[in-house]
């Protein structure tokens, strides 16, 4: 977690630092960060000025939108930024029907509680409207919110990326096998005498 103002550079000095930084998979091969999506919805302006000269890199400034018929994700552009439109109701329904039928969605072991009280913080209500029914997600009252919006945009920057979960993983394990299988290099005592 990083901790600063958005209104400081050293707060977006150490998110890139993190964006940049390589990763240990359980497997033993080194992961880098591929994507990234910022959410703008507070200091849009730090957010698009961060975000725009990394978008080769795949971080994105992103757009919560409401609606359950939105696509998890959409392009637009604001103040000449990329920008990733996210369909939250979407993507929140989808996520808790997979954790409530015990469906794939891993979870690190370092993770506390707070961090799970945290994504089910959130309940889908129906509300009735002129006769007609209207749902949307309710913050339960006294309950944060933020580990669910986070995996939220991870899910949507998921989408950013081309490839094979499988296959990835068999890429992680090939690659471990070689970095571990590679010789040990032996020093001749001609160099060193």
């Amino acid at each position: 977690m990083i901790w600063g103002s958005p209104l400081e550079n050293a707060t977006w000095a150490e998110l890139d630092e993190w964006l940049t930084r390589q990763f240990l998979h359980p497997h033993g091969a080194p992961i880098y960060v591929e994507g990234a999506i910022v959410d703008s919805g507070n200091w849009a302006d730090q957010v698009y000025a961060f975000c725009r000269p990394r978008t080769s890199r795949r971080v994105i400034a992103g757009k919560g939108i409401p609606g359950f018929s939105r696509p998890t994700l959409a392009w637009g552009n604001s103040r000449k930024t990329r920008l990733a439109q996210i369909g939250v109701d979407a993507v929140k329904l989808h996520l808790h029907e997979r954790i409530k039928d015990g469906r794939t969605v891993r979870f690190s072991d370092a993770l506390g509680p707070d961090y799970f009280d945290q994504i089910n913080a959130e309940r889908l209500v129906t509300k009735y409207t002129r006769g007609h029914p209207t749902r949307h997600w309710e913050l339960v009252s006294g309950r944060r919110n933020e580990a669910l919006d986070c995996l939220v945009y991870a899910t949507a920057a998921r989408q950013l990326l081309s490839f094979d979960p499988a296959r990835r993983e068999s890429d992680l394990r090939e690659r471990r096998v070689v970095e571990t299988a590679r010789p040990a290099v032996a020093r001749s005592k001609w160099l060193s005498g």
